[in-house]
């Protein structure tokens, strides 16, 4: 089992639970010892220091079960002692309290195989307890009827033990699924770095792609005035290299909406066109997904070429984003891809493949997803066609239809659910103590319907719909609490009909502990002193020799106070470091994700510009005489746009470098084009003005043809230089006046026009953050 694991970090929290709730025990025996040290004798002042050195002896050896049966068994044979002490002659001790912390730390001892030992000993001491205050031993506080003898507090104690066993057993299952999917994404992670790696390698292949494709059309462009029809060889031989270089390429792309559709399309292995159509993020997929993409497009592929005769065939994707319910979680959502073909129709019933189509269906649905083939409705006369649709989740969904969601782990979460553990029983049993009140208070009604409906609301809200208590409930439940003491109506008590001022006691404060951790802090911080303030002049009215009937539970609710904090603080820190190594994973997953997002979107830019280079290439080829001035153009524009995006990287360019490709994008798209230089190296993070940002781009439109362009960036400084055969024009002189205006940005800029008349050149400075 790993130290980070979480079954690992509950193995130490129960052994921690165990010394703490025994500790607590110990603690009360030493409190009643020294309020009742004239009533107890020596030798069972004795026999419970004996046991407390079987529970150091079991301390050093806690890490085995042995060492904590030994903790719990000492306490035990101490408890059973105090019951059935021949020479004690004076009650001192409550029993249930004991014995509660004896089902408490049994119920932790479970541990995956042990559930019937655990409810037997649960059952044994619930026994134990009532057959202790039934036959009367001389120690034990007493109840003044025959349904207060040990009945109420046996139930106390067993509906403890019960809720507690069956907690800690919940809380094991949890863990061990949650260690199941932490080794999961561990492995994921894996894959992910793996992936990472590949992702270099595949940006070094795709570099090695594009500088053929550069190296082809920079051959053609001197060759200019050479016939098309003596390039055509080198033409075609270029074109099939770059073809095998992609193929290799994408098979080592990591999984992405466009990167299982590429791969698709590379797999069926089509020379057709595919018209590929995008909307949306191109969201990281689950390997399974992935992998189910990329299997129904290269079918889809197939099925039109070779059986429907398809020339032509057009993929349109799209994603809606579905943000992560908690935070820090990536972006998932839901894929969307229709395929079209103009090949010979097909009914879904006779269409050749069909037994591939199936098999391609069941792996859509099996991952939650939706598949259909149907004729193509917006087809002309002239034509016939089939669209296959899928739709799917970017992560698969479990048997019940919800995605399969990594837990958040949270220590607080924990700390608070074992900390209710510990008070359901005394909380229960005050639902069954106010009906039964009346047998020995007559005439409390008001604090029994008080006590009775504001404990079973708070136990339905809490431990049956296990709902958060908000301000309102927690309010009004801490006020019904408080109403049961503040309509106690008492005159004064006798030893015996005392008894039952221990339940009401219990129960209230059991009642705001469990608003303290379940709703809000705050109503419990404010209720708690009033309880003091109102339960104080009940003192009187016990008689002097039994005063303690008083003084014990209400000086209990500060110890149990004080142990429910303990027991909180103990299980938060056992489990904070399961919370935070869990955290640092998903972290990195996250991290790994998003680094390999942006790297596949930063090449599809560069595929969908290799795409066009190839197609318009291929054109070419398919011409007479020398290239023609358009062809020129259009081979220039994108030769600038291939060389800004290659030089550019998805995970640390920054700052000028961005802003040299967003200018380089905007020139293009105006029908211009640039010489690009090196426009790399420019890391600062610090964002640009948006301001300067759109004037700079303002200049594109002024720009003209074989205008120069790079950034070069030292340890010191970054520099974007735009050089232009053309005069200063207005644009240009406003952005300078932008620049100038908003120089808190450490932005500098100036305009070289000294050179030549019809020349100048601009430069955009940036010092580094360390200067």
């Amino acid at each position: 089992m790993q130290r980070t694991s979480e079954l690992h970090a509950l193995a130490n929290l129960r052994r921690s639970l165990i010394v703490v709730a025994i500790s607590y025990g110990y603690f009360l025996y030493g409190f009643g010892i020294s309020r009742r040290s004239d009533v107890i004798p020596n030798i069972t002042e004795a026999s419970i220091g004996l046991a407390f050195i079987c529970f150091l002896v079991g301390l050093v050896f806690s890490r085995k079960d042995s060492g904590l049966w030994l903790i719990i068994g000492s306490f035990f044979l101490s408890t059973l002692y105090v019951v059935v002490d021949p020479l004690v002659k004076s009650s001192w001790m409550q029993l249930s309290v004991l014995n509660g912390i004896l089902v408490l730390s049994v119920s932790f001892m479970y541990w995956q195989k042990q559930l019937a030992l655990q409810i037997f000993l649960i059952s044994g001491l619930a026994i134990f307890n009532l057959l202790a205050h039934y036959l009367g031993a001389p120690s034990l506080l007493r109840s003044g009827s025959f349904l207060g003898r040990g009945s109420i507090s046996s139930v106390m104690v067993l509906a403890t033990g019960l809720f507690a066993v069956y907690g800690w057993k919940r809380m094991l299952l949890n863990a061990q699924l949650n260690d199941e999917r932490i080794q999961s994404l561990v492995s994921d992670i894996e894959t992910l770095e793996k992936s990472q790696a590949s992702q270099k390698y595949w940006r070094e292949l795709v570099i090695r792609v594009h500088e053929t494709t550069l190296n082809t059309i920079r051959s053609i462009l001197t060759l200019k005035n050479t016939p098309m029809e003596e390039l055509k060889a080198d033409i075609e031989l270029s074109l099939r290299q770059n073809r095998a270089l992609m193929t290799k390429a994408q098979e080592r792309r990591s999984g992405s909406v466009i990167g299982a559709i590429r791969a698709g399309i590379d797999n069926a292995a089509v020379h057709e066109k595919v018209r590929i159509i995008s909307q949306g993020v191109n969201l990281h997929l689950d390997p399974q997904v992935a992998e189910a993409i990329e299997r129904v497009v290269r079918e889809a592929l197939r099925n039109a070429i070779e059986h429907a005769k398809a020339r032509n065939i057009e993929i349109n994707w799209r994603t809606t984003n579905e943000p992560g319910l908690n935070a820090g979680e990536r972006e998932r959502g839901r894929v969307s891809i229709v395929i079209t073909d103009d090949g010979a129709s097909s009914t879904t019933s006779n269409q050749s493949g069909i037994g591939t189509n199936l098999v391609m269906g069941q792996s859509i649905r099996t991952l939650g997803g939706s598949f259909a083939i149907e004729k193509n409705e917006n087809e002309s006369k002239n034509k016939t066609g089939t669209v296959v649709r899928i739709e799917l989740p970017t992560m698969p969904l479990n048997e019940s239809g919800d995605l399969l969601e990594f837990p958040r782990f949270s220590a607080i979460a924990h700390g608070r659910y074992m900390a209710l553990l510990t008070l359901f029983g005394p909380a229960m049993t005050g639902v069954l103590f106010f009906p039964l009140l009346a047998i020995w208070w007559p005439g409390q009604y008001a604090t029994q319907i008080s006590g009775f409906l504001s404990l079973l609301a708070l136990l339905y809200l809490v431990f049956v719909k296990r709902a958060r208590l908000g301000w309102i409930s927690s309010s009004l439940l801490g006020v019904g609490l408080l109403l049961v003491i503040a309509s106690l109506d008492l005159d004064p008590l006798t030893c015996v009909n005392a008894q039952p001022f221990q339940w009401v006691i219990n129960s209230v404060v059991y009642g705001l502990f469990i608003i303290m951790l379940w709703g809000k802090w705050q109503v419990t911080a404010i209720s708690y002193p009033i309880f003091l303030y109102l339960v104080i002049p009940f003192h009187d009215l016990f008689p002097q020799n039994c005063n303690f009937i008083f003084n014990f539970p209400v000086l209990n609710t500060l110890f149990s106070f004080l142990f429910v904090w303990l027991v909180f603080f103990v299980v938060y820190r056992s489990v904070e470091r399961v919370e935070k190594f869990q955290e640092a994973r998903i972290e990195k997953n996250l991290l790994l994700i998003q680094d390999i997002e942006r790297n596949d979107n930063a090449f599809e830019k560069i595929l969908e510009l290799d795409t066009l280079a190839q197609e318009t290439i291929h054109s070419l080829s398919n011409s007479t005489g020398p290239i023609s001035p358009e062809a020129q153009t259009a081979l220039r524009r994108i030769d600038s746009q291939l060389r800004a995006e290659m030089q550019i990287d998805p995970v640390s360019s920054a700052g000028l470098t961005l802003l040299a490709s967003d200018f380089v994008r905007e020139v293009v798209s105006m029908n211009h084009w640039l010489d690009v230089k090196s426009i790399h190296g420019d890391e600062d993070v610090r964002p640009i003005p948006q301001l300067v940002r759109d004037r700079f781009l303002a200049i594109a439109s002024d720009v003209p043809n074989g205008s120069l362009i790079q950034v070069v960036a030292n340890g010191e400084r970054a520099e974007l230089t735009l050089r232009c055969r053309t005069s200063v024009t207005d644009s240009m002189r406003e952005f300078v006046s932008t620049v100038e205006k908003l120089d808190e940005f450490g932005l500098h800029v100036e305009i070289d026009n000294k050179s030549a008349d019809d020349e100048f050149v601009l430069f955009l400075r940036r010092e580094r953050l360390s200067q």
